[in-house]
């Protein structure tokens, strides 16, 4: 394991990257911030994927997709779609 894999364990078991993400994604609809709410939902994401919830996974990867489609930002247009595995 990373020492970054390892930090990722830790903030999964003890519920930290949940409350993070939840203040990212409620700070990115006011005012309305797309690609950080995209940002949040692929990281979710990322999350759902590595409790074994791969169907919340990829439906959080596809709303984020939906997100980051029409914006500047090709990284996180690619991001989503990898998550989708497409």
């Amino acid at each position: 394991s990373t020492p970054v894999g390892h930090s990722v364990l830790q903030l999964l078991q003890d519920g930290t990257i949940e409350g993070v993400l939840d203040r990212l994604a409620a700070e990115a609809k006011t005012p309305p911030d797309d690609l950080t709410l995209a940002t949040a939902l692929l990281l979710r994401s990322q999350v759902q994927l590595s409790s074994g919830d791969a169907g919340k996974a990829n439906a959080l990867a596809a709303e984020a997709r939906d997100l980051a489609r029409d914006s500047s930002d090709q990284y996180l247009q690619y991001w989503a779609t990898m998550s989708l595995g497409v």
